[in-house]
């Protein structure tokens, strides 16, 4: 082959790979397209999508009402058409959406496109914000859209289709996935993966309705990331014949599989850096893993061939889109180091590991070194370093490039429940394991099929790949948990699994295997779906959740020595929350809160509020957002409240024992009367509890 030929399926890399092509890399024969999805298989991917956004939106639609239900039990219809401080409840768990809420409000004030200040924390001065705008983006379009339909102003528009936001994304990522899925592994799969996206609980938690947050955005990252690489596979491609819509792919469609895995890279790079620089890892460990396992036997093989252009041009295409998103989100600024947000570091780490796979899985497949191999060595000295620069800086200067690993983050997140490893949770009564069982079940099955001798041998690489990243998400989950629900880590790994397992349905196995490899896909799709729908199903309509207590501050004053909080350690405290990214105000807030009749540290500005942070008495329970209404004389620290509520999925919810739901209709409680119950009721508590004493949860 000649060197113009060699240099163009590289991707006009100047310097000829060292590793002779006959070696791992053979010449492909002209290979028959991908062939279209039948007609009838289209309509069954499209249908499956319709039923899923049918599904999404009627759930939406009825939180929608419920949260207007509830929001109007209380005092906040004076809020409830003329914009801040906002007016209308979230579910307890979306105290994000507080944060994003204003940050979209305050881009559409100013026509500001780029979030880089807010004064929702440290008032009046505020402090500096480096998330993604994206999703600001998103819920100034949605609220533009609402206010240019119904002439509601943009502030309160905003925040009705606060609710909406993460609906949009589910259903759109939905059908982009259904349909690339399909395309390329055949309608059974496209049908599976949108089954998947709306089964999975945790997976479907991040775009929960009224939970506008990046959540969602984290775990549909890291899915478009590995599906992408399954489209590339994970560099190998059919070397002759006419390939099944699966693996391995033509040419052609692994290029396309690298560009979507690289965009999804980019997005995840944006949305949350560290999470995806976590996935990357474990995409170049696992790709390893597999062709060490089993790129030997592909590299004798006639029918595949190992593409080393594949994985530069996956390095190329991320590294190039991370620096793109960085500009837009950053230019003309100067690039600071600090690494938990995007940053032109991480774009040179995605070109290095591309260069690196290129040159490290052929000499591995092959089990040789190439001809020249100092110079070869050289070359992996130098793209390793260049790929190691971030975790080098974060060994070396620590929290100077990363807040989280500012010691006293550090350490304060030990005492956090959700970064907790499972040891911790179940002895708090979490059960992880009807998370983690369907997650091991299926990579039980997609390690079954590494051994099966119906699987050929490119599809088994694909396959260890799959299930080496599915353990070391495991592994990482087990160690340390990220996330309320316990199967949010593994959520978008399983899902991959779960396509993995259809790898094997058209490589002649028999239709007993293909039905037991689908029902346990499906089975283990919609177990993860019965523990959602359980917790919806409890939302009625004729009820009304009174429990807000929201004279919690006549109670404290009564009881002589209780405010005497220490914030961090757990004892019962008032005080503002701060965003991580504001280091100093945890700080202060840890020290003014540990003073003797500290009560609260107001650190937000007076038009927003602060809230109250009131740890249940039963830990699991979870954290309670108490908001001090504004027609409650307060003292002059504890500022007017946000509106929380508590969860709003649950028929009921307690904070021990002490809350009940307060029915409508006939013969119910007025609200001036359901004030003074719960006053009655929390103060018997308290002095119950404490003793006039500190108290400890």
């Amino acid at each position: 082959m000649s060197r113009k030929r060699r240099s163009a399926l590289a991707l006009s890399d100047p310097a000829p790979d060292p590793t002779p092509p006959d070696a791992v890399i053979s010449e492909p024969a002209p290979v028959t397209d991908l062939p279209a999805i039948r007609p009838t298989g289209s309509l069954l991917v499209a249908l499956a999508v319709l039923l899923c956004a049918a599904f999404v939106i009627w759930h939406t639609s009825v939180v929608d009402k419920r949260l207007t239900q509830v929001s109007n039990q209380w005092i906040l219809e004076e809020h409830a058409q003329t914009g801040p401080p906002p007016s209308r409840i979230l579910p307890d768990f979306a105290f994000d959406g507080y944060k994003w809420i204003p940050y979209a409000r305050h881009m559409a004030a100013t026509g500001e496109w780029r979030l880089r200040w807010t004064h929702t924390d440290n008032a009046p001065k505020g402090r500096a914000v480096h998330w993604n705008s994206g999703l600001a983006w998103l819920l100034v379009g949605l609220g533009w859209t609402h206010h240019a339909a119904t002439g509601v102003p943009m502030d309160a528009s905003i925040e009705r289709m606060a609710v909406w936001a993460g609906s949009v994304l589910l259903i759109s990522f939905i059908a982009l996935f259904a349909w690339l899925t399909a395309r390329r592994m055949g309608a059974g799969a496209g049908i599976l993966i949108a089954a998947a996206c709306l089964g999975s609980a945790s997976f479907h938690e991040g775009f929960l309705p009224a939970y506008p947050d990046h959540h969602g955005l984290i775990s549909a990252s890291a899915l478009g990331t590995l599906l992408g690489l399954i489209f590339m596979g994970f560099g190998w491609v059919a070397a002759s014949g006419t390939p099944p819509p699966a693996t391995p792919p033509t040419l052609r469609h692994a290029r396309g599989g690298a560009w979507i895995s690289a965009s999804f890279t980019a997005l995840g790079f944006w949305v949350s850096a560290f999470s995806q620089a976590i996935l990357i890892a474990f995409v170049a460990v696992a790709a390893l893993v597999a062709t060490v396992i089993f790129g030997a036997s592909e590299a004798r093989s006639k029918s595949v061939a190992l593409h080393a252009s594949l994985w530069r041009l996956w390095g190329r295409a991320a590294g190039g889109l991370t620096l793109a998103i960085y500009l837009i989100e950053f230019f003309p600024s100067v690039p600071r180091l600090q690494l938990e947000v995007n940053h032109p570091l991480y774009a040179l780490t995605l070109w290095a590991l591309g260069e690196w796979m290129a040159l490290v899985l052929p000499a591995v497949a092959a089990r040789r070194l190439p001809e020249a191999p100092h110079r070869f060595l050289l070359r992996i000295g130098l793209w390793s370093l260049l790929g190691a620069l971030p975790a080098i800086l974060f060994l070396v200067l620590r929290e100077k490039v990363h807040a989280g690993l500012d010691p006293f983050l550090f350490n304060l997140h030990k005492h956090i429940f959700e970064f907790q490893s499972i040891t911790s949770q179940l002895r708090f009564g979490i059960n992880p394991w009807p998370a983690i069982a369907p997650f091991s079940l299926v990579l039980g099955f997609s390690a079954f099929f590494l051994v099966h001798k119906g699987v050929s041998a490119v599809l088994r690489v694909v396959l260890a790949a799959v299930v080496s990243i599915g353990l070391l998400a495991l592994g990482v989950y087990l160690h340390k948990t990220f996330g309320k629900d316990p199967s949010a880590a593994l959520a978008p790994f399983g899902v991959v699994c779960l396509i993995g397992l259809l790898f094997p349905l058209r490589q002649g196995l028999s239709a007993a295997t293909r039905a037991v490899v689908l029902g346990t896909a499906l089975s283990c799709t919609f177990l993860l779906m019965m523990r959602f729908l359980q917790a919806r199903w409890g939302l009625n309509a004729g009820s009304v959740m009174l429990a807000l207590i929201p004279v919690l501050w006549c109670c404290l004053q009564s009881i002589p020595g209780l405010m005497r909080p220490v914030a961090i350690a757990g004892s019962l405290a008032l005080v503002t929350a701060c965003a991580t990214e504001w280091i100093q105000g945890y700080q202060q807030n840890a020290l003014a809160a540990a003073k003797t009749g500290a009560t609260s540290v107001p650190a937000w500005e007076p038009a927003l509020g602060t809230y109250v942070l009131l740890a249940g008495a039963i830990l699991w329970t979870g954290l309670v957002f108490i908001p001090a209404l504004r027609r409650i004389p307060l003292p002059p620290l504890l500022l007017a409240g946000l509106a929380f509520t508590l969860a709003w999925f649950y028929p009921y919810q307690r904070l021990g024992g002490m809350l009940r739901i307060l029915k409508g209709g006939p013969g119910a409680l007025t609200q001036e009367e359901a004030r003074h119950l719960l006053l009655r009721e929390i103060a018997e508590w308290i002095k119950r509890r404490s003793g006039g004493k500190p108290m400890v949860f």
